[in-house]
């Protein structure tokens, strides 16, 4: 359907079908969406929420829809007239928007315009060197970055086949390895060493698999060790963003350097920022990132928006060191090691003089507000949280801690 979206000139807004109640009213809300498309099983998540989301006009049921669903999709579509002139519609104007994850505050609408998009296709084409023979598993939802532009479009614009995987479990994943026989794959790592585990992993054949690719987090040395275990392939770690997606990865047909994320891909430039300068060659500072692939800013969020950019450059919060090649490796994790996740969310407490509230009651209320992967599985107190010179709360200093704990 977001095709569709685009060419009618429509802001598509995929949500996570994972998202609770609150978080579907919260992204509704805050762009203002006049249409909800939900699946059929999703329905019950939804369907009460006209009061608290005014700008919608209508809900729609899609796929396995109920059989007493009000509005299903199906019949706008049989309605809908054969003859409708589509739009003019520019590059520059949104095409889509993907809420962040949340991690330090409210989510944000990253908003990616047509060129922003395509040109992500173009680029991931090019140094990916996709071609229509590629079969590309999507096993990340699309309604991520990596998924719809970074794995769908790049592959459907070099004339390729995209295979969706419909949910992030073991079996699901080797099974479709087996039916569709992919060339490419960009997966979790958490993703790929549950499936290298599952029973079945040693029956299947991983020589199809051209070039698989590990994002949104780090590759443990336990996924190094078993997945080559079953093919002679390297696995290539890549590094980007919801606002800029691919940013960096390894040459799937040159150079693959181990615990690097390799370098910028195409019509991808970046810097690594020191205090006041660019950094030497092996010096860790701040990634910073120019591309025609940038988000265009934040949806309705001008001081987040402004924050984000410094002389045109996107500033990431991430630091990282690049050597004398080029190769950019990330310093420092997101959240407290984990063998298997690389990362897990581990949440840091600051309560107010006199709270009464306890951990077990924020776990709780985590849960009922939030999607599973984004609770807590750590949290600690602390009197004081660290923040940076502007009073925002201090990422670095709070990863260094969590880091400091777990040893």
């Amino acid at each position: 359907m977001l095709p569709g979206r685009f060419l009618v000139g429509a802001v598509a807004v995929p949500c996570n079908h994972r998202f609770q109640t609150a978080e579907v009213v919260f992204a509704v809300n805050h762009c203002g969406a006049s249409v909800l498309l939900v699946d059929g099983p999703l329905l019950p998540v939804v369907e009460a929420i006209g009061p608290q989301a005014p700008s919608l006009t209508g809900i729609y049921v899609y796929g396995d829809a109920p059989a007493d669903a009000a509005n299903p999709w199906a019949a706008v579509v049989a309605a809908a007239p054969a003859d409708t002139v589509l739009p003019t519609v520019a590059d520059d104007e949104p095409a889509m928007i993907l809420y962040t994850s949340g991690s330090t505050g409210k989510p944000k609408g990253v908003t990616h315009t047509h060129a922003s998009v395509l040109d992500v296709a173009r680029g991931r084409g090019i140094t990916q060197e996709l071609t229509a023979d590629d079969v590309s598993l999507a096993a990340t939802a699309i309604c991520h970055g990596g998924g719809s532009i970074g794995v769908t479009f790049p592959t459907l614009l070099a004339g390729g086949t995209v295979v969706l995987l419909e949910e992030s479990v073991a079996q699901l994943f080797l099974d479709a390895v087996v039916a569709h026989r992919p060339t490419r794959t960009l997966v979790l790592p958490a993703q790929l060493l549950d499936a290298l585990r599952a029973p079945g992993a040693k029956d299947v054949d991983f020589t199809f698999l051209r070039e698989v690719q590990c994002g949104g987090d780090q590759i443990s040395p336990e996924l190094y060790t078993e997945f080559a275990a079953v093919t002679d392939l390297k696995l290539n770690q890549a590094y980007g963003l919801t606002e800029c997606e691919g940013v960096a990865m390894n040459p799937p047909f040159g150079e693959i350097r181990r615990g690097s994320v390799g370098t910028p891909r195409h019509g991808v430039t970046l810097r690594i920022m020191g205090d006041n300068s660019v950094a030497a060659v092996g010096k860790t500072g701040e990634i910073q990132v120019r591309a025609a692939s940038v988000m265009s800013g934040y949806w309705d969020d001008p001081e987040n928006t402004a924050a984000a950019f410094v002389d045109g450059w996107l500033r990431t919060g991430d630091l990282g060191s690049r050597d004398a090649d080029g190769y950019l490796s990330l310093s420092g994790v997101v959240g407290s090691p984990d063998e298997r996740l690389g990362a897990i969310v581990h949440a840091f407490v600051e309560f107010e003089p006199g709270a009464t509230t306890t951990i077990d009651e924020l776990a709780a209320f985590a849960r009922s507000k939030l999607a599973a992967y984004k609770v807590p599985e750590k949290w600690t107190v602390v009197g004081d949280l660290p923040r940076n010179a502007v009073g925002k709360i201090d990422r670095q200093a709070l990863h260094r801690r969590a880091i400091a704990l777990d040893k």
